[in-house]
């Protein structure tokens, strides 16, 4: 089924032998049983017969090196790339030894998983692709949608993917040009954590503040309802705010709605928190691209929900690098 006309999506007892031209992949260790699903689907199919580039955080969690030592059991040709939640500046150096790698190595077909990267390193990953890589070097972006979400608990109201809040700081590269007399419009992708995204209001006391509830989605019903309940956990707290829908499943449908909601408020810096997929997180870093005034913003959890986080679909969304910043 095609969302847009940008965006394919493929089962994945298909997708090997739909997309045959990939001869890299790019993952990304995580404690997300999703951070396995792509890499299991091409060797079960290739016999491993893929190179692949391994990213994984040198500050995770003993799930993540489980994770990131069975990914790598899969191929015969593994390069190991370092990033660093704490450290932005060291994930951003490990994407520009990627970028060299894939360059050095005259790859010509990319496939970057980004279902487990986190929202701050995806969105630097993506920068880098594009300002680094040749026309020639064709990239792909996948994500692998998730089938449910915290499944052992029961309760709308008791889901939780993540809890408490260490840090809020802007995404290296997309600092934006805030001008301190002006006041802030801040825009937020609403997603299950309403814990940060209550936090992060309260730390900037927004003069305008937009909430986006993620909706128009062929993911299940069941997640609308989730993101319902937490949208209405913030507007109970917060009154005062502007509301406009986006849809998870597409970038392109998320930049032209974070372009008008941000035209709607020129007198004010804007910041984006984006909260929601990492799809819609790709939105974010198209409207950017085309509206270099707006920052982003990271909220660094205290702890992720690393048992039960996620269960994978058995589906994939791809699309192209280029497009995405076209």
């Amino acid at each position: 089924m095609a969302i847009d006309g940008r965006i394919q999506e493929y089962s994945l007892d298909n997708l090997v032998s739909e997309t045959k031209l990939f001869d890299t992949l790019v993952l990304s260790a995580s404690f997300e049983e999703r951070s396995k699903t792509l890499a299991e689907t091409f060797a079960y199919s290739r016999s491993g017969r893929i190179a692949v580039a391994l990213c994984a955080n040198n500050d995770s969690v003993e799930k993540t090196y489980e994770h990131e030592k069975h990914i790598s059991s899969l191929f015969t040709d593994v390069t190991p790339f370092q990033l660093s939640k704490k450290n932005p500046i060291d994930t951003a150096d490990g994407f520009l030894a990627l970028a060299d790698w894939l360059k050095s190595n005259d790859k010509k077909n990319v496939l970057v998983d980004v279902t487990c990267f986190t929202h701050e390193a995806m969105l630097i990953l993506v920068k880098v692709l594009h300002e680094y890589l040749a026309p020639s070097i064709n990239v792909s972006l996948a994500y692998v949608p998730a089938r449910s979400y915290d499944e052992e608990t029961a309760k709308e109201s008791e889901i939780w993917l993540s809890r408490g809040l260490k840090e809020i700081r802007s995404i290296l590269g997309y600092a934006g040009e805030l001008v301190p007399s002006k006041d802030i419009h801040l825009i937020v992708l609403v997603g299950f954590d309403s814990e940060r995204t209550l936090r992060l209001i309260e730390e900037y006391q927004p003069a305008t503040l937009s909430l986006g509830l993620g909706s128009n989605t062929p993911f299940k019903d069941e997640f609308l309802s989730i993101n319902k309940h937490f949208f209405k956990e913030i507007k109970a707290i917060y009154p005062n705010y502007e509301t406009f829908e986006f849809s998870p499943s597409c970038p392109f449908q998320v930049s032209g709605e974070i372009e008008k909601v941000a035209q709607m408020h020129p007198d004010k810096n804007t910041v984006i928190s984006t909260m929601n997929t990492k799809v819609s997180a790709l939105g974010v870093a198209r409207a950017i691209s085309k509206n270099p005034n707006i920052q982003a913003c990271y909220t660094l959890p205290i702890i992720y929900n690393h048992d039960h986080y996620s269960v994978p679909s058995d589906r994939c969304m791809i699309m192209s690098l280029s497009d995405l910043f076209l």
